[in-house]
């Protein structure tokens, strides 16, 4: 008689084995999503605390994160931050510009310019010569030299990374 009861009972210790093991990941696995749960609410939290404040006002050249995206703080990057967007200063536009070998020589930091932008005749900007490129370039066959013009006292909505214009510098 006891030869035929141990085989089932080593089939249901082996069973209750398996219960309270299945019952014990269980366990596991509640705690571990409560502390998962609490987890998202300490980040939903800390979202609505935290807030990206850019330096200045500015128009958006370049976005390199998408909304959602998680970036890191200036503290844990070994940088110092990420790019999170590229901005124009309106208060300090600047025109890149290029001038015909010819004439590059003539050019000088400080000359004063009005910058006429194509379609809009009627609207000159001012500006002064601030920074010449020490190399002339030879593209598509035209030697040429670049330069940059800091615009005065122009609205930023007046213009468009992008636009073309022409120069008229006072030599």
């Amino acid at each position: 008689e006891l030869g035929g009861n141990v085989p089932n009972n080593a089939r249901y210790a082996k069973e209750m084995s398996n219960v309270i093991e299945r019952k014990t990941e269980l366990n596991d696995n509640e705690m571990n999503m409560k502390l998962n749960q609490l987890d998202l609410k300490t980040i939903e939290v800390q979202i609505r605390k935290s807030s990206i404040i850019a330096p200045m006002n500015g128009i958006v050249l370049m976005r390199s994160v998408e909304p959602g995206s998680v970036v890191g703080s200036g503290v844990e990057s070994v940088a110092g931050s990420e790019v999170l967007f590229e901005l124009a200063d309106p208060s300090r536009l600047q025109a890149a510009c290029i001038i015909k070998e010819v004439d590059a020589t003539l050019l000088r930091s400080g000359l004063v310019a009005k910058v006429v932008i194509d379609g809009r005749s009627e609207s000159k900007v001012k500006g002064k010569v601030i920074r010449i490129s020490p190399i002339i370039s030879n593209t598509s066959g035209l030697s040429r030299r670049e330069f940059f013009i800091e615009l005065e006292n122009v609205a930023a909505s007046q213009l468009l990374p992008g636009m073309n214009a022409t120069v008229e510098i006072d030599l």
